[in-house]
């Protein structure tokens, strides 16, 4: 995901399903909000453990930037829609075939946290997401 900010053409900020799966821009999936909700909540500790550094900065923007991405509709579930999650395109285990393009309830716990740490960095609020 460090990657995606020095290059943002390379993905949505949501990485596929497996973190070392090649970019393919003929395959874009399945992507995997769950992991992008995870990692996001760990970026933004970081950026709080090293704050006013280059390293801080780069998890920061990186964090914010896929909420972001989280946020849009492609991955945000709309009141309209009938999911039970919050957010949509999670995936759990794909060899297996379980829970692929799914609502996944820890996706929504991350992403929740994320969103409320956010809210308590003033780094963090510094950014309009």
């Amino acid at each position: 995901m460090l990657n995606e900010q020095e290059d943002p053409a390379k993905g949505s900020y949501v990485p596929k399903w497996d973190f070392n799966a090649p970019y393919d821009a003929s395959n874009d999936g399945p992507r995997d909000t769950s992991s992008a909700a995870i990692t996001t909540l760990g970026l933004l500790h970081l950026a709080e453990a090293l704050p006013g550094t280059e390293c801080g900065q780069k998890y920061l923007c990186a964090a914010v930037n896929t909420m972001r991405a989280l946020a849009s509709p492609k991955y945000l579930a709309g009141l309209e829609e009938p999911h039970a999650a919050v957010l949509k395109h999670a995936t759990g285990n794909l060899p297996d075939k379980d829970k692929i393009d799914v609502g996944l309830v820890y996706a929504d716990y991350y992403y929740l946290q994320a969103l409320k740490k956010c809210q308590d960095m003033e780094a963090c609020r510094n950014y309009s997401l």
